[in-house]
């Protein structure tokens, strides 16, 4: 059971997170962008990233190869999908859990003082 609210809430904390870096126009996801001239390295949004639209306009559509995140821009997009969604649904299960063990103490002293 305690797995199963995990995954759920980690499920749901991960599309909303996606969701809202998918949305939201935050330049943060560092890129290497490489073009049949070379290749440069830029601050992008998610949405760029995995659809090249609405790149910057000094890069050359008709050039582009290819636009793929860095090790540092991995490692945000990680964290920010998979790491953080993680942490708010282990907490969550450590709450719940937390405060089923005092609501079953709480009856058993209730039993008891009977």
């Amino acid at each position: 059971m305690k797995a199963v609210y995990i995954f759920s809430v980690f499920s749901v904390f991960s599309v909303l997170s996606f969701a809202l870096f998918y949305v939201y126009p935050a330049d943060i996801f560092e890129a290497e962008i490489t073009e049949t001239d070379g290749s440069f390295t830029m601050e992008l949004t998610l949405k760029n990233i995995l659809f090249q639209e609405d790149l910057p306009p000094f890069v050359n559509k008709d050039k582009l190869l290819s636009v793929y995140p860095t090790v540092k821009g991995g490692l945000i997009l990680f964290i920010c999908i998979i790491g953080l969604p993680f942490m708010i649904a282990w907490r969550m299960t450590l709450r719940r859990n937390r405060e089923e063990d005092q609501e079953e103490h709480s009856e058993e002293d209730m039993d008891l003082n009977e």
